[in-house]
């Protein structure tokens, strides 16, 4: 992405970030998407991981750059809104952080990590399986791909050992 559209889009939003997870923050991001790189440049997708709590994924793409967040909640609709708001703070999108060590000033990269596309395959299989709420559970506990590599490696093999005891 241009610097220019990169610095409208980390610009702070004017609506007060209390706990991350509210709904006219979202509306505020979704309006600064529109307005900054156009409804036809970004994209969301939603994956169901569990409905009890709700555990919700969301990968949120900006042209061809593509950043994922989790949520979870009591309700459909806060899981939503946690989900969408985390994958938007991965592109620091209304000043959010971003979870890499990166500078918000390079801008994003244009793919998923490898270990993270490691970690989505392991969560279909568990899925297919007949596993994935047992995979969203670990997910949830371990605050989905984790800040650092050992927390990514911790869940990988958590869900490794899950996939392995499946076919004992």
């Amino acid at each position: 992405m241009e610097s220019q559209i990169w610095a409208e889009l980390t610009e702070p939003l004017s609506s007060p970030r209390v706990d991350g997870s509210s709904r006219e923050e979202q509306l505020e991001v979704l309006d600064r998407l529109n307005e900054v790189i156009g409804p036809g440049n970004w994209s969301e997708h939603y994956s169901l991981l569990s409905s009890s709590p709700w555990l919700i994924r969301c990968r949120l793409e900006l042209y061809s750059a593509a950043r994922e967040g989790f949520g979870r909640g009591q309700d459909f609709d806060q899981a939503i809104v946690e989900a969408f708001l985390a994958a938007a703070a991965r592109f620091s999108v209304g000043g959010g952080h971003p979870s890499s060590t990166q500078s918000a000033a390079a801008g994003p990269t244009d793919e998923k990590p490898e270990v993270h596309q490691l970690v989505d395959r392991l969560l279909e299989r568990l899925r297919q399986a007949g596993q994935g709420r047992e995979a969203a559970k670990l997910v949830t506990r371990l605050g989905g791909y984790g800040h650092n590599s050992e927390e990514t490696k911790r869940l990988y093999t958590e869900l490794r050992d899950l996939f392995l005891n499946t076919h004992d």
